[in-house]
């Protein structure tokens, strides 16, 4: 592997890139919780429609786990894609501090090679 040269190990990312999709991710996230919950509120509203006879039983035993699971993992994906769209803002917005500390480190040094308070004229970023 060449690693080229200084310049050639930078490290370049588009922030807005990286936090575009959250928004889309947490209404999806919103959109699955609210079926889930709308799913179960129906789902309880007509009750076990099944009967209590050997073959009620048994569906009964295939059913509930199954709708169980399906209930569960629909909330729970819901939960997971809103935390995944809290953590690429947050990484976007890591990302933008860094550079921000960085510009503001660069001219400092600058400043301080110069003789000068302002590393080259211009303020650091806020």
């Amino acid at each position: 592997m060449n690693r080229g040269t200084a310049m050639d190990d930078r490290v370049s990312v588009d922030t807005e890139g990286v936090e575009s999709p959250a928004n889309g991710l947490r209404d999806l996230g919103d959109r699955l919780n609210s079926i889930g919950h709308s799913l179960q509120g129906r789902l309880d509203a007509i009750g076990p429609c099944w009967g209590d006879d050997s073959n009620g039983r048994r569906f009964e035993q295939k059913y509930l786990p199954a709708r169980n699971q399906l209930l569960t993992g629909t909330t729970f994906l819901g939960d997971v894609l809103g935390t995944v769209a809290d953590r690429l803002e947050q990484m976007a917005h890591d990302y933008e501090r860094t550079e921000g500390e960085a510009v503001a480190s660069a001219r400092t040094i600058v400043a301080s090679d110069r003789g000068d308070e302002q590393g080259g004229g211009s303020a650091p970023p806020s």
